[in-house]
């Protein structure tokens, strides 16, 4: 089973608040910042038993995993980007030491 999550029901205005709710909720709690008036974007979560596959699509942002988000998080890991392209960011997975 698939899961979407997707901004584009709200008004422009609030999309950035709720795309930050939705990078909270399925990933780790992190601050997002952009400076597009129209900003948009999604998730699509699959999971196949204990491994899930995860495409998120968005518009241009900041993202900072700040010490504040860490000391607050139930989850016991950080984000590390692994691959950089000009329109995408990949983070894999890391036990925080």
């Amino acid at each position: 089973m698939t899961v979407r999550y997707d901004t584009s029901c709200e008004p422009a205005g609030r999309r950035l608040a709720l795309w930050q709710d939705i990078v909270c909720d399925v990933f780790v709690q992190l601050d997002c910042k952009s400076d597009l008036a129209n900003f948009h974007g999604s998730v699509a979560q699959s999971r196949f038993g204990e491994m899930s596959l995860t495409r998120v699509e968005s518009s241009r942002q900041r993202v900072f995993r700040t010490r504040s988000r860490i000391a607050r998080a139930k989850e016991d890991y950080h984000c590390s980007p692994s691959a950089f392209t000009a329109s995408a960011v990949s983070f894999r997975m890391a036990a925080k030491h």
